[in-house]
């Protein structure tokens, strides 16, 4: 933000990470929320804004009054832009999605709102009968959107834990489904978030 608050960090890494946070918080709109990922549907916000806000959790606790504000701005937004069946998705042009829906209850848990019990109950609509999480329920047409995804499937597992213990069946089952899918190596067949 300033030359001053620079001037007072000593180390060159933390700088580093000083500016970075500040260039990301100067990236929020006004009313709150995150923009990214120029797609024919459009940009994303909701799902921008929760992963970003979400991220920022990480932040150093002598670092955290960067970001605090910008956090509690983007839970607020992010609460008004809830579709009504409990969900959010990619922007308003699409409908809810799994990943976007389960980024939002994470990051929303991390500042200490509570996310509405209708995410959790729509959240399990997601999950197929391999145990897997697809990205949206139902598709009309044929594409890989509506099948389990070894990608979506852990963060749903991690929103779905902020509710229910870790021994909840279909966690079990979905935990299941995520080791099925990795290679010998122990990795994912499919790239997964950075957690």
């Amino acid at each position: 933000m300033t030359n001053l608050r620079y001037g007072l960090v000593k180390d060159s890494l933390e700088r580093s990470v000083v500016r970075a946070l500040d260039y990301v918080v100067s990236l929020q709109s006004e009313d709150g929320s995150w923009l990214d990922w120029k797609l024919p549907v459009g940009e994303s916000d909701a799902w921008a804004t929760a992963y970003i806000g979400y991220k920022l959790r990480m932040v150093p606790n002598h670092l955290k009054s960067i970001v605090e504000d910008s956090r509690g701005r983007a839970a607020e937004w992010l609460l008004k832009k809830e579709y009504a069946e409990g969900g959010w998705g990619y922007n308003d042009l699409v409908g809810s999605d799994a990943d976007s829906t389960s980024f939002a209850i994470i990051f929303l848990d991390s500042t200490g709102r509570a996310p509405p019990y209708k995410s959790y109950k729509l959240l399990n609509e997601f999950q197929s009968n391999d145990g897997g999480f697809s990205t949206y329920k139902t598709i009309s047409f044929k594409n890989s959107w509506g099948v389990s995804h070894p990608d979506v499937t852990p963060i749903v597992l991690i929103a779905l834990m902020t509710r229910y213990g870790p021994r909840h069946p279909r966690i079990v089952k979905g935990i299941e489904y995520v080791r099925t899918q990795q290679t010998p190596e122990g990795n994912s067949q499919f790239e997964v978030w950075n957690l």
